[in-house]
């Protein structure tokens, strides 16, 4: 999983202030603290004008991110324990006994998920069955057998991982006994019997004679000295003492099984006159034999738990989530299914990743924020609001209209022209190197957000830090906005509407809502007949679509300092808005002198649509 990111963002619909805002201020944030994951990222796609800028000076342009919300994949690692879906639900119970974990996620060789075990789920198939006859079923391999009851194979041909059928026996009687409670048994009967027992080579034998399918010899001091001592290279052991822990007993270490034939050579030469050794020298092949450390009860109950944790997993979808899953899917999944109470997170190839609880995602922060260009609500990057996302700084040079839930550690607010003329001072500030490349994107920005100087929203700081910029990148400032500006296409391109949502906000009137976009173009002359009745349609279907009253368009020529209003509203908008037609043409009117939509065209419409009726 990724370290901890910190987000430095402009608002939806970027300009190339909101933009280099954020490619700067996030390398600013980078020298100050070099060990912090740091990226620069845009609400949306970065326009015309940005984009010849980060060209013109070989600047990469920061990823477009529609949505930070936190997803599966930005939680870190829980480290809780996976299953072997070969593995026996044994090793289920004994990691539950550790660390009491009750859900395990279940995977196969190669890491892929395969379900979900629930220690809950285990009472009625493992712990607490319905029925006698539940109790003497075991479904296992030999494998999960070995690793359940830590034992060793005397005689065995079958497959160590093919899944058995067993009905579970435990001859306590004597020879006869057994024989009369086994009179009526069929073939299939032997060989699906797994007979628990101690030494007795009679009812061992009688076993043998009728193909029984596996016989589990368990501990007795002269029985364990005998088979071990079968073992190649492998000294008699010492009576097992039958207060050993079980998980020490189950984890000694069990040596591969030998060759039968190398096993029946040493019972040649250790001990021919045994009966036990010579009736395993005549064991059938499909018999297998095994012995434990284990007395017959703690092996009989232990058994059951050799069920290989496949057999038992849920495979259903309501217990995975993809690892882009966002945070808030994942409380909902909670909510929603009670009985789920954890999630496996799997990568979308199906492997497995992590493991999540419902407290993982509570109160937990996987993404720092920093806005930049902007604070209010509105404007925020889709999942500001999210579970794991906090906001941790502001820096703007517009009003302060941040929602009054949102807590902020840091805000740096001034009334300047340029967020990047902020971003400026807060290098000289902290005497941090400002590169030529990165001071020539402040440059750039402040020229555009402040038309060159020519917007009202200009400020003596603008001014000032555009000719210290200039000192330090050797580059006039002066052409290199007349160079930017006349490098917009404009309405050139062939996707209008594109270009005027560009630079849209939507606002509020006592009418009902309105929107208003701002488009720059290198000259009026663009704006043809034959554009102006394309862009009056594109108003048109965006107050249907949107359900606005009003919808403007402001063509600005920053050249000539001058405008135009398109606009598409209510007829009487017309004997309120106080310009006169551009031209002529109905709903075009000439704005000559307004450059700026915050601080001369707003203030305007606010006025005239009180005006409205």
């Amino acid at each position: 999983m990724p370290a901890q990111i910190t987000y430095v963002s402009g608002h939806k619909n970027p300009d190339t202030d909101s933009c280099c805002s954020a490619i700067c201020y996030s390398r600013f944030l980078k020298a100050c603290h070099p060990k912090r994951n740091i990226i620069p990222m845009t609400a949306g796609p970065i326009m015309e004008q940005t984009r010849f800028i980060l060209n013109k000076f070989g600047v990469t342009p920061p990823d477009v991110i529609s949505d930070i919300s936190p997803k599966a994949k930005h939680v870190p690692q829980t480290g809780r324990d996976v299953l072997n879906i070969n593995q026996p639900v044994s090793q289920a119970l004994e990691i539950y006994n550790q660390k009491q974990q009750l859900d395990f996620a279940c995977i196969d060789d190669e890491n892929n998920y395969v379900g979900m075990l629930q220690i809950n789920d285990l009472i009625t198939s493992i712990l607490r069955p319905v029925n006698e006859t539940d109790l003497t079923q075991i479904s296992c391999t030999i494998n999960s057998l070995i690793k359940t009851l830590g034992a060793q194979i005397v005689h065995n041909s079958q497959n160590l991982n093919e899944i058995n059928q067993y009905r579970l026996v435990i001859p306590t009687m004597d020879i006869e006994g057994f024989k009369l409670i086994s009179d009526t048994w069929d073939a299939e009967r032997w060989s699906q019997s797994l007979f628990i027992m101690g030494y007795n080579p009679e009812i061992t034998s009688y076993i043998i004679q009728n193909n029984g399918g596996m016989i589990i010899l368990t501990r007795s001091a002269e029985q364990i000295t005998r088979i071990k001592a079968m073992q190649k290279n492998h000294q008699p052991m010492d009576r097992v003492s039958s207060h050993q822990a079980i998980n020490e007993m189950v984890h000694h270490e069990v040596e591969s099984p030998e060759p039968t034939s190398v096993i029946l050579q040493h019972v040649q030469t250790h001990n021919e006159t045994d009966p036990l050794y010579n009736i395993i020298k005549e064991a059938p092949e499909h018999t297998t034999i095994m012995c434990t450390n284990f007395c017959v009860a703690a092996a009989t109950v232990l058994s059951k738990q050799a069920t290989p944790v496949k057999l038992l997993c849920k495979s259903d979808k309501v217990h995975q989530v993809k690892d882009n899953t966002p945070l808030r899917d994942i409380k909902e999944r909670f909510l929603a299914h009670k009985q789920v109470h954890a999630l496996a997170v799997v990568d979308q190839q199906g492997k497995y990743l992590n493991l999540l609880k419902r407290f993982d995602i509570e109160d937990v922060n996987l993404i720092d924020l920093v806005l930049v260009d902007h604070n209010e609500l509105g404007q925020q990057p889709t999942g500001s609001q999210a579970i794991g996302v906090s906001i941790i700084e502001i820096v703007d040079h517009h009003k302060i209209a941040i929602d009054d839930q949102q807590k902020v550690q840091k805000m740096t607010v001034k009334p300047v022209g340029c967020t990047c003329t902020i971003i400026f001072e807060l290098f000289k500030q902290k005497g941090v190197q400002l590169d030529k490349q990165t001071a020539s994107l402040l440059m750039s920005a402040i020229l555009t957000d402040t038309l060159i100087l020519k917007s009202p929203t200009a400020t003596k700081t603008d001014a000032e830090t555009l000719k210290l910029l200039q000192d330090l990148t050797g580059i006039d400032y002066l052409q290199l906005g007349a160079e930017i500006f006349s490098s917009v296409q404009g309405f050139s391109s062939m996707d209008k509407k594109k270009v005027v949502k560009q630079d849209y906000k939507v606002f509020e009137a006592k009418q009902g809502r309105y929107g208003v976009s701002q488009v720059e173009v290198s000259s009026h002359s663009q704006i043809s007949d034959d554009v102006i009745n394309e862009l009056l349609q594109i108003l048109k279907e965006m107050s249907t679509n949107e359900g606005l009253f009003l919808t403007c368009c402001l063509v600005t020529d920053v050249q000539l300092n001058s405008s135009i209003l398109i606009t598409n509203g209510p007829a009487s908008f017309a004997d309120v808005v106080g310009y006169g037609l551009w031209k002529n043409k109905k709903c075009c009117y000439d704005l000559p002198g307004v450059v700026s939509r915050k601080k001369q065209l707003m203030p305007h419409l606010i006025n005239v649509l009180s005006l409205l009726e």
